[in-house]
């Protein structure tokens, strides 16, 4: 009992550092950092004022995507969680304090599963983690379901390893109610029964079954069953089909990574996992002739397969560096607390001060330029953030000139998250992602496309109100030379203008 009292304790402290730490970058800038999180409180506020008859009928605010077509909601769960946030009233600190809150989780996950496996300095390395990439901590900073899933996945990786079924069940199933992406616990699991199978030539099959009964039953017992299968099917299959093959325009984080800006944002995680490359190729050689029973030296060869799997993944696609980044420091924790007697060096410390002094102070040095670099970056780029009231202006004025549900045309697919915070009142042509648009109607899609890059604008008249059922088109500063091409045209009438986007009426 004592000891659980003392883990409880390490635990909240931990959470209490972390919270500190993202609660000051987030509250550094009035504005919710990314696109995405606007839309996600929205729900939460719906959830809570209307419950789930907003998904009922489809998702009518994006009308002519396949999530109106098929009605789900894809991060069902992290909405739940999201609602009691929303008692606060303000939806922008409600949505700040839920980011807070469930970045430091992660922390807490990684300094649990280091503590829990008696890795020294734990929290240390949890520290390391917060400051050694800028990229992963702005990453965090987003109020988005892919948080939870790295939670997720650290949390899996110690059951998996631990070999707790019954909890790596539930795990499986909560997460397949949170993310679109669940089923990378069956991966994690199939990477360690490999592992384990090529060490000790044992085949646990128990834990695959774990896994991917949770991740089933949990997607079976949504209330968007069995709507939600061909939509996530989208999301993770669909979207990246659009990008290699169709060229549509997506997410920047959709698309592959930039080596040098990769290396440049990233690059003590980089060096941090070669290193631990090296010593794991010299500790794979040192063991080949030995049995590899010891569950230390298992682990170091399933951290290592986990990290090389996502990084793969980060080059395919920039998203993936919030699951790498992680799983490097946890691997690079294993891989020193077993290759270095720290006793040893602390009585080497004793005879050699003046040269450990030098080491000390050079690698403290870097450690603390790229540190300084990675945090100023990232409140940097959090104050860059767009306005959070970007859209408040135009969308009162639809609210009170447009028919409750009529369907405004927006041009630009990324502007719908904000004006959906401000204006429920009104639906939207597209959102979140174009590839959603694209495989709900082919024709329509290029149509909207074709408008939005000003061609057959005589006709854009008729397919705005015909095709699209729509009366009014939404502008916004980069559609510049489309609000010239409008203005002179008979057949549009402007009717609001302020400095952040432009109405126009279809006569």
């Amino acid at each position: 009992m004592a000891k659980l009292r003392k883990d409880a304790f390490f635990i909240f402290g931990i959470f209490l550092v972390f919270f500190s730490l993202f609660a000051l970058l987030q509250f550094s800038s009035p504005n919710i950092f990314g696109n995405d999180p606007y839309y996600h409180i929205k729900v939460a506020q719906l959830l809570r004022t209307r419950g789930w008859e907003i998904f009922e009928d489809g998702f009518k605010w994006l009308y002519f995507t396949i999530w109106h077509s098929h009605p789900t909601d894809l991060s069902f769960f992290y909405h739940i969680l999201l609602v009691p946030f929303t008692f606060l009233g303000n939806l922008i600190t409600a949505s700040k304090l839920a980011a807070s809150l469930f970045a430091s989780l992660v922390f807490c996950a990684v300094f649990w599963v280091l503590y829990k496996n008696k890795i020294k300095y734990s929290f240390l390395w949890t520290l390391l983690l917060f400051f050694i990439s800028a990229t992963f901590v702005l990453r965090l900073c987003l109020s988005r379901a892919f948080v939870l899933s790295i939670l997720f996945c650290i949390l899996g990786f110690y059951l998996i390893s631990k070999k707790r079924y019954a909890w790596l069940f539930i795990l499986s199933l909560v997460y397949a109610l949170t993310y679109t992406a669940s089923q990378m616990i069956i991966v994690l699991a199939l990477l360690f029964i490999a592992i384990e199978f090529l060490t000790s030539k044992k085949f646990d099959w128990k834990i695959l079954a774990s896994a991917i009964l949770g991740n089933t039953i949990g997607l079976a017992i949504r209330p968007d069953f069995p709507q939600n299968l061909y939509v996530i099917f989208a999301q993770n299959f669909y979207v990246p089909l659009a990008r290699l093959r169709l060229n549509l325009p997506l997410g920047a984080e959709m698309y592959s990574t930039n080596f040098f800006n990769f290396l440049k944002d990233n690059a003590l995680v980089f060096l941090l996992f070669i290193f631990c490359l090296s010593l794991a190729l010299i500790f794979i050689f040192i063991e080949r002739k030995k049995s590899f029973q010891d569950q230390k030296t298992k682990l170091i060869l399933y951290l290592a397969s986990i990290s090389g799997l996502f990084l793969c993944l980060v080059i395919f696609s920039q998203r993936f560096i919030e699951y790498w980044v992680p799983f490097v420091i946890i691997w690079a924790a294993f891989i020193f607390d077993s290759f270095f007697d720290f006793d040893k060096i602390k009585r080497f410390w004793k005879r050699k001060r003046t040269f450990f002094i030098v080491i000390v102070t050079c690698l403290a040095g870097l450690f603390l330029y790229f540190a300084s670099h990675n945090v100023i970056g990232t409140i940097r780029l959090l104050k860059s953030s767009p306005p959070y009231d970007k859209y408040k202006k135009v969308s009162e004025w639809l609210i009170q000139n447009t028919k409750k549900g009529s369907i405004v045309f927006n041009v630009s697919w990324d502007n719908f998250p904000q004006l959906f915070f401000w204006n429920h009142h009104n639906y939207y042509i597209v959102g979140m992602d174009p590839a959603f648009m694209y495989y709900y109607n082919k024709d329509l899609y290029e149509k909207w496309r074709r408008i939005g890059e000003r061609e057959n604008l005589d006709e854009a008249s008729r397919i705005i109100k015909e095709d699209f059922k729509s009366s009014y088109v939404f502008l916004d500063g980069r559609n510049k030379e489309l609000d010239e091409d409008l203005e002179k045209r008979e057949d549009f009438e402007k009717v609001y203008a302020d400095e952040k986007a432009i109405i126009y009426k279809v006569k």
